[in-house]
């Protein structure tokens, strides 16, 4: 099995012990699906990155970073818009957040139909605007 370069993923997110397996979906069904054993809200569960990378190339399954209170993450999950009509207006929004945020790490979501950002911020609560095709979170995910 080819074994996958993570070396884009930045230092400090790597040096965290906050990270798990998951396995992606099949077919028409993108959703991540943990492995079974681990729990979004029980740091007990999450490994460290270098274990993790050494699961990953063993078995096939791919790494995730573990959003928690303690940390100072944001991730912006930007979906591409299955509206052909507002499409190009929902990107062109998503182009414009992503030139404000200014020094992010941007990951492709495991569908291929988006993006991941992540940013240092804090957020009291997670936002989900399906019209701007957007979720913010910062814990348990």
């Amino acid at each position: 099995m080819p074994q996958q370069n993570y070396n884009n993923i930045p230092a400090e997110l790597r040096g965290l012990d906050q990270w798990a397996l998951f396995t992606p979906g099949i077919g028409s069904e993108k959703k991540k699906r943990p492995l079974p054993g681990f729990k979004v809200n029980d740091p007990s569960t999450f490994i460290s990155f270098s274990d993790c990378i050494a699961k990953c190339n063993a078995t096939g399954q791919l790494p995730a970073f573990v959003l928690t209170e303690s940390d100072p993450y944001v991730v912006f999950d930007l979906d591409a818009p299955t509206d052909n009509d507002t499409a190009a207006l929902v990107l062109a929004d998503h182009q414009r957040m992503l030139q404000a945020m200014g020094h992010t790490y941007t990951e492709t979501s495991t569908s291929g139909n988006g993006q991941h950002v992540w940013i240092k911020a804090t957020l009291p609560a997670a936002v989900k605007n399906a019209a701007a095709c957007v979720e913010i979170y910062a814990k348990e995910r």
